[in-house]
């Protein structure tokens, strides 16, 4: 079976539907064939087939029936079973646009459940990647064996460094803060500017 191939609902029991009895008492088990046959190539052709020799030729191949019993059962079913319903030389069935609609309805639901998770997995990945990146941050600054800044405390005039100890900043240092281009880790322990 091919990779994109579908299935559609068959009921185990569609044989004892009154309209498919009256099918195959008229035409027998060949016309049952080509009654599922039709509705597979709906299914395939996106909820119709259109009613010409072209249609008839192709259900006969896979039926190995003449086109003239295809087109006699295919009428049946429009005309005297009431299974398909024409428009404008169009075949087509309300069971089978609803398993369209219903296998769309899937589809879109999948869609929008891989998205996300996508979205999941995309926002854990930049938490990990962030966190990563902070303790390569850490760890360059230990081992440069050189104290930097933590945080800032008390108004943003001190600073807490990573060995635990407090640093008074500098008047350029304060301006850097005031103009956002300072950081706690820009600042080294003992150096005030």
């Amino acid at each position: 079976m091919a990779k994109d191939s579908y299935y559609f609902p068959h009921d185990y029991n569609a044989r004892n539907d009154r309209k498919i009895a009256a099918l195959v008492k008229k035409h027998k088990a060949a016309g049952y064939g080509v009654f599922w046959i039709t509705c597979e190539m709906m299914h395939e052709e996106d909820g119709n087939i259109e009613f010409d020799e072209i249609t008839f030729g192709a259900i006969a191949k896979d039926a190995n029936e003449e086109i003239d019993f295809v087109k006699s059962v295919i009428n049946d079913c429009i005309k005297e079973f009431k299974l398909f319903k024409m428009e404008d030389d169009i075949v087509i069935s309300g069971r089978v646009s609803r398993n369209l609609e219903k296998r769309q309805e899937i589809s879109k639901s999948r869609s929008e459940a891989g998205k996300r998770s996508a979205n999941v997995r995309q926002m854990s990945t930049s938490v990990e990647q962030k966190a990563t990146k902070k303790g390569k941050e850490r760890k360059e600054i230990k081992e440069s064996n050189e104290i930097f800044g933590v945080l800032f405390f008390l108004d943003k005039k001190q600073v807490e460094l990573s060995d635990g100890t407090f640093q008074d900043l500098g008047q350029r240092q304060l301006e850097m803060i005031d103009e956002g281009s300072m950081k706690p880790h820009f600042i080294k322990k003992g150096k005030i500017e």
